[in-house]
């Protein structure tokens, strides 16, 4: 096993509000799982709560009507998920470890009315909405909830309760009826010894299937608030402290940058010009003024170079040169050259007056380092291209990013390719129905084989289409050497609007709606009688982002470059997109409001989804480590392979990070991300971060009957001379075939009957060698188990004889011990510590800086990430922070960092058994330093 020894210093005794050590809390337990125990009685209730925990990427386990052996202490956080469980055991496992249990739908019977502080009332909450109740302890259980939302729950069976003695019971939640203090939701620090959050609705109520995907019709809000309050109840229950981590990402594509579109409502071209960018960059400014400390939204245009000069565009819309100005408030990454559909050639680009034609080596280098190369500000001379583009304008040097090193490093993906069409990417089993105008290429290997070539690793699907999905939403597409030709390209999923790529106007989505598009969209209230106007479509469409925001989903969103034309919004102007965007935020933000909304370069964020996968494949688990008095002593991860473990303190959790650990503030979490590695020299196990060139396939197959990640089953190729070779012959010879095929099957029939009958023989005959052989070892067992047996028993004597001399060496040796550590001490404080050594007490020179990143940092180093040494020291590139260490701007994207993660790596001979390997190696141990206490009431 894998095992992450985390040390720990801790101040302070956990203790109750009179300054007494907690019982609960103070009981005999020495270690206590980091991990989430879910249990419901139907499949159905446990799917919000298996969301929450699957969104944080923590460990949990789900039981759904049975109650698990709970005479291990493996949870630190219990999830009851409907009404009808029993709760008896879990309050007797929580009374004795000091686990947390929130109730997500709660009866309380008369006899618990006093236990809990709290009286039920038979006032119907129909129609009452719920809000946060206005109160210091209230507003810190609500975590990142806001504060002031108000949110109607009317179909999710709303009961009351009112507190009838507060030294016990603490408001959350209330109904937002005058005079009145009906709460929803409250935490108790009950007479059982428990500590409880009780929900007196549903919910566990959400229009989500069981691999959490939205209904289609879903008028009502109660999805997601329930799945808001999921990430209230998760920080309360778990203490604040937890395996995983969460980061609320708004990834906008604009595909199409730099070329025109036809519009879908006149027919006209169109391309954006300088206006609309200039009017992009106003707009994101007014945007970050409304959002959390950290939060970083940038657009991500996916650009065709081509469209600079090759098309013949005239240059006087001045989109080139703002583009180059503005350059620094996007991320930018490749859209091939001219937007060549991947799969196949029109006929005008066909070599040989084909209709159709598949391209070639040549114009897939072409297409993907022409794009590089303009984004470097090389040229591009007409003479230097290949022959299909010859006759065309070339580009002139100093275009674009124009070897701008802090750009290439901070705002490009040089690893990463969008593919018009979405084109390329139809593996070898794909038997569905294609959308109109896509001619699937099964397997197109030469293009996999063109990616690896120019280092491209990171792609994007497109989650319309099934065969670009996998069962786990977390999860992406990884390719394989049998689907698509090589292994190891991530194709990351990505939303599909309901916005028309060829819109740039209000007027061109009401047609767009009014053709029947209104009823397109992924879920939602049903379309109205009457036509919607399109600033309407733009607040409809924008409320679709909702729950995968409140999931924490990652899967960018396309749009195009006709949808960053401006348009008028909220008493000024807004990209279109913009005006999409921004009704996206608002939206989530009256459920939730405390979490940075952050953008991140697909480079990076494919990145994110390599170490999440690896992560899950890994089977992290963690324990905290208590002593007698119920102190917490450390943290200790286990795991099975090479993975990044992520270790979070919430503002919440009343703890903090040593002084010589890297942390990483994410709004009100505080991470630290460490990779479990091998010793130098053993190759314990593939790992999904590891780009094209080694077995990584090999750990899916041995895998997959665990997890979710889909990986088709391989497929025999048929040759092509098998393919239409049937000979015709005379029918003479056809029936002298026949004959000789009877005879030779009769044949065949004889000598199977022959086989058969000696098989029997055989097994008869190893049956009995095979029994006596047994009989002969079983004798020798007990002979020797016997002799063995009697040397312990003298082993056992002389060790009793010889217990004095063992202590009376033990004492010896501890006095020396002493005596050493006592001079070492003076030696010490005397001599310099020697160049390149670090000691995890005393910090080097310099440690008061910033830590320098390592490969455990590698999605922390943006815009919207402080990276600080936990002593709260500011990095030198922040621009301003608070008293926490927050960082308003923060630093800036370190691409460099990305490259870890994608570059090619020489193939590796893994072993096939290399993971079950992996459980018998001794990992290289990483500690994490933490301080703080253990809450001692519910309500702390």
């Amino acid at each position: 096993m894998v095992v992450i020894k985390v040390l720990a210093t801790f101040f302070c005794l956990a203790a109750s509000a009179t300054g007494q050590a907690d019982p609960a809390i103070a009981d005999p337990v020495t270690t206590l799982g980091l991990s989430t125990l879910i249990l419901s009685t139907t499949s159905y209730s446990a799917i919000l709560p298996k969301n929450i925990l699957e969104g944080y990427g923590a460990p949990h386990d789900v039981y759904t009507g049975l109650i698990p052996d709970m005479s291990e202490d493996k949870w630190h956080s219990i999830v009851i998920a409907d009404g009808s469980v029993d709760p008896t055991l879990a309050r007797d496992y929580a009374k004795r470890t000091s686990a947390r249990i929130v109730i997500l739908e709660t009866f309380p019977r008369s006899t618990d009315h006093e236990a809990f502080g709290v009286r039920s009332l038979s006032v119907s909450a129909h129609n009452a909405n719920l809000t946060v109740v206005d109160s210091p302890e209230a507003h810190k259980l609500a975590g990142v909830v806001n504060k002031i939302g108000s949110w109607n729950l009317t179909e999710a069976v709303p009961r009351a309760v009112i507190i009838s003695d507060p030294s016990k019971a603490t408001g959350f939640l209330r109904y937002d009826v005058p005079k009145s203090q009906m709460m929803g939701a409250y935490v108790t620090d009950t007479s059982y010894g428990t500590q409880e959050m009780h929900f007196t609705f549903q919910n566990f109520l959400v229009g989500l299937s069981e691999d959490f995907m939205p209904s289609f019709y879903m008028p009502d809000e109660f999805t997601q608030a329930n799945l808001a309050f999921g990430h209230a109840w998760m920080e309360w229950v778990t203490r604040g402290v937890y395996l995983g981590y969460r980061r609320a990402t708004l990834n906008i594509h604009i595909d199409d940058w730099y070329i025109q579109s036809r519009l879908y409502d006149t027919g006209e071209t169109f391309r954006l010009d300088s206006n609309d960018v200039e009017t992009y960059v106003a707009w994101r400014d007014r945007l970050h003024t409304n959002l959390p400390n950290g939060s970083d939204i940038k657009f991500e245009p996916a650009y065709n170079a081509a469209g600079i000069s090759m098309f013949g565009i005239p240059a006087s819309d001045g989109l080139v040169s703002a583009t180059a100005k503005y350059a620094d408030q996007f991320y930018w990454v490749s859209h091939t050259f001219t937007h060549m559909n991947m799969d196949k050639l029109d006929s005008v680009q066909c070599t040989n007056n084909e209709t159709v034609c598949r391209p070639d080596a040549a114009i897939y280098d072409a297409e993907l380092t022409y794009n590089q190369k303009v984004a470097r500000g090389e040229p591009l001379y007409s003479d230097d291209m290949i022959p299909l583009y010859k006759l065309n304008p070339g580009t002139e040097p100093g275009q674009f990013l124009n070897n701008n090193t802090d750009l290439l490093k901070n705002n490009y993906s040089p690893h990463a390719l969008v593919t018009p069409e979405i084109s390329g990417l139809w593996p070898a089993e794909y038997t569905g129905t294609p959308p109109p105008g896509r001619e699937p290429y099964l397997r197109n290997k030469e293009f996999f084989d063109a990616l690896i070539r120019n280092e491209i690793y990171n792609l994007v699907g497109d989650n319309s289409r099934a065969e670009l999905n996998v069962a786990n939403i977390y999860h992406a597409v990884v390719s394989t050497v049998e689907q698509y030709g090589q292994d190891g390209v991530i194709l990351v999923p990505r939303w599909s609007p309901n916005v028309a790529f060829s819109c740039n106007s209000y007027a061109c989505l009401e047609k767009f709606y009014a053709d029947g598009a209104c009823a397109w969209v992924l879920y939602g209230p049903p379309c109205p009688d009457e036509p919607m106007s399109g600033p309407e479509i733009v607040i409809r469409e924008g409320k679709i982002t909702t729950i995968p925001l409140l999931q924490l989903r990652w899967d960018p969103y396309m749009f195009h470059q006709a949808n960053m034309h401006e348009v008028e919004y909220d008493n000024g102007t807004a990209p279109l997109v913009g005006a999409y965007t921004e009704e996206a935020v608002r939206n989530f933000q009256r459920f939730v409001d405390g979490l940075p909304l952050i953008s991140y370069p697909l480079d990076v964020l494919a990145g994110m989804y390599r170490r999440r996968m690896a992560r899950d494949l890994c089977n992290v688990e963690g324990h905290i480590e208590f002593d007698a008095a119920g102190n917490p002593t450390g943290v200790t991860a286990t795991g099975t392979g090479s993975c990044e473990v992520v270790l979070t303190l919430s503002d919440s959790s009343n703890m903090t990070f040593g002084a010589n650990e890297t942390t990483v503030r994410y709004g009100p979490d505080v991470n630290v991300f460490k990779n479990i590695t091998a010793p130098a020299g053993v190759d314990a196990t593939v790992s999904i971060l590891t780009p094209p060139g080694t077995t990584m396939k090999k750990m899916f197959a041995r895998r997959r009957a665990k997890e979710d990640i889909e990986i088709a089953p391989k497929v025999e190729k048929l040759e092509n001379d098998d393919i239409g070779s049937e000979e015709v012959k005379p029918e003479s010879e056809k029936k002298t075939e026949e004959k000789d095929t009877e005879d030779k099957k009769e044949s065949e029939e004889e000598k199977k009957a022959e086989d058969k009958e000696k098989s029997e023989e055989k097994a008869t005959e190893d049956k009995k060698e095979s029994e006596e052989k047994k009989e002969a070892e079983d004798k020798e067992k007990s002979e020797e188990k016997a002799t063995e047996d009697k040397k312990e028993s003298e082993k056992t004597e002389e060790a009793d004889n010889k217990v004095e001399s063992w202590d009376n060496k033990e004492a010896e040796d501890k006095k020396k011990s002493e005596e050493d550590e006592t001079k070492s001490d003076n030696e010490a404080e005397t001599t310099p510590a020697k160049e390149g050594q670090s000691d995890a007490t005393q910090p080097e020179s310099g440690a008061d800086e910033t830590k320098t990143e390592t490969s455990a940092d590698k999605d922390s180093n943006f815009k919207n990430e402080t990276v600080v040494a936990a002593n709260n020291t500011t990095p030198e590139t922040s621009e301003k922070t608070d008293s926490e260490g927050q960082s308003d701007e923060g630093t800036a994207a370190d691409m460099s960092k990305v490259e870890v993660l994608t570059a090619p790596v020489p193939a590796q001979d893994t072993p096939a058994d290399a993971i079950d390997a992996a459980e018998d190696i001794d990992m290289i141990p990483i500690s994490f330093q933490l301080s703080g206490v253990w809450a001692s009431s519910a309500s702390n």
